[in-house]
């Protein structure tokens, strides 16, 4: 078989790199020595006299390429005609017709002596150059030791070397595990999947510290039998805190769950008690009941780019499953694959630029949860966590659920037509597991959760979701309890467009921002508050809810708090109900907002609403009166406030001396107000 040669990037040059113009390039069978290859033709088939091609003004070869009849194994070539050169080494060749060969760089320094001279006594080295055999592999004996029966890179495991089955014929858990298993008792290493499809029939695959398992982009390691896919570690260990295997990389390729052939409830990847952990540009399919990842116990984890596609809930008693899952060692029943049940929790994770939706895969739906936690532990918190630039849709429930979560960063994520956008929540005081510590000791009612920041997400058509208490489920919501408040929460620039229940609900919340949010279409109230004190919601822009834009609710209140609620700035536009609803409460500032549209009350103030002021607002084209001030409030300051095409204008009930209402207009358009 003939073979044929391109110009490539060599060129004849002297040891200092200058061009040596038409020079004559000679074609030799060995690197030293050997045999001058004469017999070379062009590419369309005329002899070359002598076999010597000729150099341009340059120092390139003047051909475009050239054929060797005789499929010399290899070629090297020289620009001289004798085939010496002091200090200049023969270059080997790429046969164009070839897969690619590693000779870029050889081609390209043909004429520095120096650098030729490094090439070759590289080859064969680890981390240097190789020659290729006809297929364009390394062969065995240029590798240095590293694998079964010698060959592989240093450090490097290739599963194919240890026999696994790259078709998918027979089971290649044994195999796969005794390369991980070397890595582990090696202290750590690369094990490589190349390419094709591994059948893992009885697993789960045991990955120990300091090993990165990498898998090609076409590798796809495929769920057979029932069982955990990849677990950091053995049933039998006993590393408490974050002191078990990690230093850990997983990365690449595909791991195909197979959970609408294989349906016992499993999970994919499931890591515990480990310390500093990345698991980065892979596809999670199909995975039956569980989780893609399943982070247990872990400090400093990072997830990238990971992609999971497909869930399969065969028994129908997993809707609430999370794609990516923090938990803690709370307890068996959350993590089966190894104690101690410490209590250990998440801390110092980034989740980013993942995917959560579905696969198409007949059989298979949606997620349950996209990223978040679902059971917990006094005095236990998941902390330092940031979910920033991820991707999430159509889950039946939460796209992301922070269940005990503190100093929490939740941002720049876009969510779509999921069955809620993102919740925050204190421990659950009506779990009783969740209020057990490992050793069996109780505590009563829930605890305080601190420094919440969810920020410039994207939350488009959230629906509902079954079962669930409305006060739990919307586009946004951060719930504490009386018991176990959420402090310090920052919630801004953030995006709804469609949502089934409320927009943005909080409840026993304390300290905290709600501003520049933009929200339209919603299901019920935009900006919903229960139980409320210390906050300030400003900014706000909110178009056509069906309930009202915000609600102020301090009717839970213990008798006698103050809420320190300031409402201010805020746009309102075509509101279903009213446009601002205060409920009990007092020392309340409601200012230069604006109310347009509403079919109720522009403002309405309600419950015993006290010690409160109502200033330099603007109310039109309201259903009913402007602001309405009912006849429970007490202390009440209204001023400068505008109500026009209203039914009522500014009613304050006049009975009550502790009211006072000065400087407001209500009856013309464009009226002007004394100072």
């Amino acid at each position: 078989m003939a073979r044929t040669y391109l110009r490539g990037t060599w060129r004849a040059e002297t040891q200092d790199g200058r061009p040596i113009p038409y020079a004559q390039a000679s074609v030799w069978d060995a690197a030293e020595g050997g045999q001058q290859v004469t017999d070379l033709r062009t590419l369309d088939g005329a002899l070359i006299p002598g076999g010597l091609l000729e150099c341009d003004a340059w120092g390139y070869i003047s051909l475009p390429g050239w054929i060797d009849p005789a499929d010399v194994p290899h070629l090297f070539l020289i620009g001289s005609p004798d085939g010496s050169i002091p200090g200049v080494g023969r270059v080997h060749l790429a046969p164009a017709d070839t897969p690619a060969r590693v000779t870029s760089l050889e081609t390209q320094h043909a004429g520095l002596a120096g650098r030729v001279v490094g090439l070759e006594n590289s080859r064969g080295a680890p981390g240097g150059i190789a020659t290729l055999d006809m297929t364009g592999r390394v062969p065995a004996a240029q590798l240095p030791p590293g694998g079964p029966g010698g060959g592989g890179m240093t450090g490097v495991r290739d599963v194919v070397a240890y026999d696994a089955d790259p078709t998918g014929a027979t089971d290649a858990t044994a195999a796969i595990q005794a390369a991980l298993s070397d890595a582990g008792a090696a202290g750590g290493g690369v094990v490589w999947v190349p390419g094709g499809l591994y059948s893992i029939r009885s697993g789960p695959l045991r990955i120990y510290r300091g090993t990165h398992l990498w898998l090609a982009p076409d590798a796809v390691i495929r769920r057979d039998a029932p069982g955990t896919m990849l677990l950091n570690g053995d049933a039998d260990q006993n590393y408490g805190g974050y002191s078990g295997h990690g230093d850990l990389l997983i990365e690449g390729g595909t791991w195909n769950a197979n959970g609408t052939v294989v349906g016992q409830h499993n999970m994919v990847i499931s890591i515990g008690h480990a310390r500093r952990v990345t698991i980065r540009d892979t596809v999670i399919l199909d995975v039956p009941g569980y989780h893609a990842i399943e982070a247990n116990s872990t400090e400093t984890l990072q997830v990238e780019r990971v992609t999971c596609a497909g869930f399969v809930d065969s028994v129908g008693d997993r809707g609430f499953s999370e794609a990516i899952q923090l938990d803690g060692a709370f307890r068996q029943s959350v993590f089966g694959g190894f104690g101690p049940y410490d209590a250990t929790p998440c801390r110092d994770v980034v989740i980013t630029g993942c995917t959560v939706t579905t696969s198409g895969t007949p059989g298979s739906g949606p997620w349950g949860r996209g990223i978040g936690s679902h059971s917990a532990s006094p005095d236990q918190q998941h902390s330092d966590i940031r979910v920033i630039g991820n991707h999430i849709e159509a889950t039946r429930e939460y796209a992301v659920g922070a269940y005990t979560w503190r100093d929490a960063i939740i941002s720049a994520n876009t969510i779509r037509q999921c069955g809620a956008g993102i919740w925050v929540r204190s421990l659950d005081s009506s779990k009783a597991a969740d209020r057990t510590r490992p050793d069996g000791s109780s505590i009563t009612g829930s605890q305080r959760l601190s420094g919440i920041v969810i920020t410039n997400n994207i939350v488009n058509d959230t629906a509902t979701i079954a079962g669930a208490p409305s006060t739990s489920v919307g586009a946004i919501i951060v719930e504490g309890e009386t018991t176990g408040l959420v402090t310090e929460v920052v919630v801004g620039d953030n995006v709804v467009d469609g949502s089934g229940t409320v927009g943005l609900r909080i409840s026993n919340v304390t300290t905290y921002s709600i501003a520049r949010n933009v929200l339209n279409a919603i299901g019920s109230t935009a900006i919903s508050q229960l139980s409320t004190r210390a906050g300030v919601i400003a900014d706000n822009s909110i178009s056509s809810p069906t309930g009202s834009g915000i609600s102020v609710d301090s009717r839970q209140l213990a008798a006698g708090t103050a809420t320190d609620v300031t409402v201010h700035r805020n746009v309102i536009r075509g509101a279903g109900s009213n446009g601002i609803h205060l409920f009990a409460g007092s020392d309340l500032l409601i200012a230069d907002n604006t109310v347009n549209g509403a079919t109720g009350y522009g403002m309405q103030v309600s419950t015993g609403t006290e010690h409160s002021t109502i200033a330099d607002n603007r109310v039109r084209g309201t259903g009913s009166a402007g602001i309405n001030i009912t006849n429970t409030c007490h202390y009440m300051k209204l001023f400068g406030n505008v109500a026009r095409q209203t039914s009522g204008g500014v009613v304050v009930p006049t009975t009550d001396a502790d009211n006072l209402s000065t400087n407001n207009s209500t009856t013309a358009d464009n009226q002007t107000i004394a100072a």
